[in-house]
Order: C-alpha cells, then sequence, then structure tokens
C-alpha cells in the first residue's frame, strides 16, 4: 500500500511521468505500485542519459490534493490511478481568484 500525500503522488502522477523516465531510468515507484503491469517497462535501449542545465514547467493553475478511494478495478484508468483528486475549493474556499473566461482556472493568491 502507497503511503503518500495526496501532492505528492499527484506531482509523481504529472510531473514523474515525463521526467523520472528520463533523469532516472523508470516511472516513480508510487506510479509502478499503483498502475501494475498496466505501465510499460524500459529497457536498457531506452535509458537515456542526460543532465539539465534547466528544466522549464509551465503550469495555468492551481489545486488543492485530496485522497480520493482507491480505484474501482474494474474501471481502471489514469485519471483514478493516483487515488488522488484535484480540488479546487477548501471547505468551500477557492484557492484564489478565478481568472475571467476560465471556469477552470484560478489565480493562485
Amino acid at each position: 500500500m502507497i503511503m503518500m500525500l495526496p501532492k505528492d503522488l499527484l506531482i509523481n502522477f504529472s510531473l514523474g511521468w515525463f521526467l523520472n523516465p528520463i533523469t532516472y531510468g523508470d516511472y516513480p515507484t508510487s506510479m509502478r505500485e499503483l498502475v501494475k503491469e498496466r505501465s510499460p517497462t524500459f529497457s536498457s535501449q531506452d535509458e537515456v542519459n542526460v543532465t539539465f542545465d534547466f528544466v522549464g514547467l509551465n503550469y495555468y493553475t492551481a489545486y488543492y490534493a485530496a485522497n480520493a478511494n482507491p480505484a474501482d478495478p474494474d474501471h481502471v484508468r489514469y485519471q483514478t490511478d493516483s487515488n488522488a483528486i484535484i480540488k479546487a475549493k477548501r471547505d468551500g474556499n477557492p484557492l484564489g481568484p478565478q481568472v475571467s473566461g476560465a471556469t477552470w482556472q484560478y489565480a493562485y493568491s
């Protein structure tokens, strides 16, 4: 069983999904344990040995992270694999003001 905070799981399932294979040669351990046999494996031919001087990251909004019930084994999919959910509000309070014209976007304040 994975014992991680929801925010860490969501980071692994978003940023780690792309960066871990090219920096460490594999997906994050939490992803491997939760996704199991559905995640591909890497061979030595897939290895990328690179160093980075800079990694840029664009993000357009921020959310709260919360625990979710474990994924239904009969309906597995990327959106539920992390057992964590993103929420725009916590206790009815948004993370920041909603961006004009974008129902999904909040400005972090």
